[in-house]
């Protein structure tokens, strides 16, 4: 009881965090990549779930990726990269997809042209 209780409120929480991701606006300008995870989840030991809260997980897995593609198909220039090589843990599992989408945002910033100023930071 006390593991579903502490997975319903995790999972509440997760509803708000989503839908205050979705309300939010990323200002003009600013590079945005949104790296998606959707390979096999591999949960530590010490998480024991049921046969049916795996089964809920998936499910709930392309829904995460439609919500997450209709996020970034508000942003301008926003790019959406989809990994079925990790989990939830993208920089651990992947470290080298996180460092290259790192160095490509660098080289594009280096590469815009420069905004005339307008004595805003």
């Amino acid at each position: 009881m006390k593991q579903e209780k502490r997975t319903d409120e995790e999972w509440n929480e997760v509803v708000a965090s989503l839908a205050e991701a979705h309300e939010s606006h990323v200002p003009s300008g600013v590079p945005v990549i949104l790296i998606t995870a959707m390979g096999p989840r591999v949960l530590p030991k010490s998480i024991s779930i049921t046969a049916e809260q795996m089964q809920e997980y998936r499910t709930v897995k392309p829904m995460w990726l439609k919500f997450h593609q209709e996020w970034i198909d508000k942003i301008p220039d926003g790019r959406h990269i989809i990994t079925e090589n990790s989990g939830h843990g993208v920089p651990f599992e992947e470290p080298e997809l996180v460092i290259n989408t790192i160095r490509q945002m660098v080289e594009q910033a280096r590469n815009r042209p420069a905004r005339a100023s307008t004595g805003q930071p």
